[in-house]
């Protein structure tokens, strides 16, 4: 009996806390659940301090805690949920206190919430704010709000106008990036003249930025910058390491996934631009080269066989797979080998081609322990396992050749 009322007891209790819990849940806002999570407190310095701030209620409520609130967390978090509402009581509520928000994180929060609201009143404050707005991280973060208004003119024109007067990279990288997310046309050549007249200490980082930008609008205008680049000036000495490695890798795209988006009559080009990169003497920008060269192998890339027929594999690139005066690491001679793996048997009309991707590609030179290339045997386990990848996009690329293009090896 006594058992019997204990079991009765607990189960009592347990049904009063389910019970409890379901209140709990139904009491809660519907305006604050759909607003994600809780973004932790910080301290005016932007530093963790305290619990995480509570959701709002209603958006009056964010409102109220935007302009009055101490905790700068939960003023970032009032400035996220109003942005998420997208109303335009939100917008003026957003574009009026952040002239008198002191802190800086807060703004950046702010000016991205008015970019998610995707109206007109909030594209017009974030540009006027470029004209006023003194700090390098609000600023970036002006930038990637107009980058929500995807294919607005105005948005594009204000960000072209600005661009060319920021002085950090910061800026400038998310001025670009914003430019890229907006897609309007004509920012191509907008990027060209940019490109050309951008000197300084910003010109390495942020020409690397660009680049990549103008690949995304036009790989044929990419292309031809690329050239005009190379040929304004003595490519080692003018250039830093970061836009060498950018035009590299553009190359690498431009010679396989976005080959096809180039002219026939160009499509051959890019490969033919990469040995001044794989001379570099910087190990980035080799790097760089190396994975451009396999990008257009037809191991890597089966559409981009045509387009290769009769092309030279750059002897530069085999110079790094055999590596034989030991003067790279490992870790960029195993990226050689791996594209020339990619690049496959070459063409049997190009024999020195053929015979330098067989000698590197075959695995009783490259895989068996006791052989290796001329003879040394190739002891460290990355390039191993380089030459086992490679292996593997040699034989896809034999394989995809027609009987009779394919060479006399034999791949065991």
């Amino acid at each position: 009996m006594n058992q019997a009322r204990w079991t009765v007891g607990w189960v009592m209790l347990l049904l009063l806390a389910i019970g409890t819990f379901n209140s709990c849940r139904k009491d809660e806002p519907s305006w604050s659940s759909s607003q994600g999570k809780s973004a932790p407190g910080l301290s005016a310095q932007g530093q963790s301090a305290g619990p995480p701030p509570k959701p709002f209620a209603s958006e009056e409520a964010a409102i109220t805690a935007l302009t009055k609130a101490e905790d700068p967390a939960t003023r970032i978090k009032a400035a996220e949920m109003l942005g998420q509402g997208r109303s335009a009581q939100a917008v003026e509520a957003l574009s009026t206190a952040f002239p008198g928000e002191k802190i800086a994180l807060v703004r950046s929060a702010m000016a991205l919430a008015l970019g998610a609201t995707g109206i007109d009143k909030a594209r017009d404050f974030l540009i006027a704010t470029l004209g006023t707005e003194k700090t390098d991280e609000v600023r970036a973060s002006l930038y990637q709000g107009l980058g929500k208004f995807k294919g607005e003119a105005k948005a594009a024109s204000a960000i072209q106008d600005t661009l060319p007067q920021e002085k950090s990279a910061k800026t400038c990288t998310a001025a670009l990036q914003a430019l890229q997310a907006l897609r309007v046309k004509g920012t191509d050549e907008f990027l060209i003249d940019y490109l050309k007249d951008l000197e300084g200490a910003l010109a390495d980082p942020v020409k690397a930025v660009a680049i990549g930008v103008l690949l995304e609008f036009s790989p044929d205008k990419c292309l031809e910058t690329i050239s005009n680049l190379m040929n304004m000036t003595e490519l080692m000495v003018a250039y830093g390491t970061a836009t060498k490695a950018a035009m590299a890798s553009a190359l690498g795209q431009l010679t396989g996934p976005r080959n096809k988006d180039l002219p026939k009559a160009k499509q051959s080009t890019p490969v033919k631009l990469l040995p001044a990169f794989l001379k570099d003497s910087a190990a980035a920008v080799k790097l760089a080269a190396v994975k451009a060269c396999g990008e257009g192998g037809a191991g890597a890339f089966p559409l981009a066989w045509e387009n290769r027929r009769g092309l030279p594999v750059p002897k530069e690139l085999g110079e790094l797979a055999l590596d034989e005066k030991k003067k790279i690491d490992d870790a960029l001679q195993a990226e050689a080998i791996v594209a020339l793996g990619k690049i496959g048997p070459g063409d049997p009309a190009n024999p020195v081609a053929c015979a330098t991707c067989q000698r590197l590609c075959l695995p009783f030179l490259l895989v068996r322990g006791d052989l290796g290339v001329d003879d040394k045997p190739l002891v460290a386990p990355g390039l191993r396992k380089a030459a086992a990848q490679a292996l593997r996009y040699f034989a896809r690329a034999e394989h995809a050749r027609s009987p009779k293009e394919k060479s006399s090896a034999v791949l065991i």
